[in-house]
């Protein structure tokens, strides 16, 4: 090989070389941005169970526009398209900006963000289908000793309804442990006082339960109705002062 031949193959192997690293440095930039795109569909995929699973159960949301959430599904659309085309186009995918800032970084914010607007959607709906049980009749209540065990009940019912309330489902099961308690919490309630106690029975528990205690006049008609109807007669005292 004469000395011309030899620059030539010199030049192609140089040559070869510079094609391998820009290759290289691609393939790079294809794991990189790969990692990144499979993080964010990672942490979509408990979402997406998360909004079929309440689809299932018949549970309604209504999610703010502020999420945006046709703009981004127009950009995965378009992403999957134009990677279909030409896989080089995942490496500049918003040409003349810089893609970070425009695309990668507010995609990765996106699945935090759905789940909390789902999160406080959940949590409202709950909270919604929670009995209206006043806590501090609650507590009269519950200092009438023939009451005490099934206030307690109520009390941890309540407890528990709250705490799956707050928190988003992670799967069937804490839906329908949450619609096991409502029907328990129902039930417990109903069962103590019929789900509504008058407003005169329970502003004399109220007095009665303090340390003064109730005036004989406060012990009407109409609470002592009830007192007989709910047979805790035998749970009032009376006292000379």
């Amino acid at each position: 090989m004469n000395l011309s031949e030899r620059c030539i193959d010199l030049e192609a192997q140089i040559k070869s070389l510079g094609q391998a690293k820009v290759l290289a440095s691609q393939a790079s930039h294809f794991e990189k941005r790969a990692d990144e795109l499979t993080a964010v569909s990672r942490e979509f995929a408990p979402i997406s169970n998360m909004f079929d699973l309440l689809k299932d159960v018949k549970i309604k949301f209504q999610l703010s526009s502020d999420l945006n959430l046709d703009y981004w599904h127009s950009q995965f659309v378009s992403l999957k398209e134009k990677y279909d085309s030409d896989p080089n186009f995942i490496l500049n995918p918003v040409p003349g900006q810089d893609a970070r800032a425009v695309l990668l970084n507010p995609m990765k914010q996106l699945p935090s963000t759905v789940k909390a607007a789902i999160t406080s959607e959940w949590t409202a709906w709950a909270h919604g289908q929670i009995p209206a049980i006043n806590d501090d009749l609650i507590g009269v209540l519950a200092s009438i000793s023939s009451m005490k065990i099934k206030v307690e009940r109520i009390r941890a019912l309540k407890r528990t309804a709250l705490e799956i309330a707050n928190r988003l489902p992670s799967s069937k099961n804490d839906v329908d442990a949450f619609t096991v308690c409502m029907k328990d919490l129902r039930q417990a309630w109903d069962a103590l006082a019929g789900g509504e106690i008058p407003k005169e029975v329970i502003n004399f528990l109220r007095i009665a339960g303090s340390s003064q205690g109730a005036d004989f006049d406060q012990l009407t008609p109409n609470v002592q109705k009830w007192f007989r109807e709910h047979e805790l007669e035998k749970t009032l005292r009376i006292r000379v002062t």
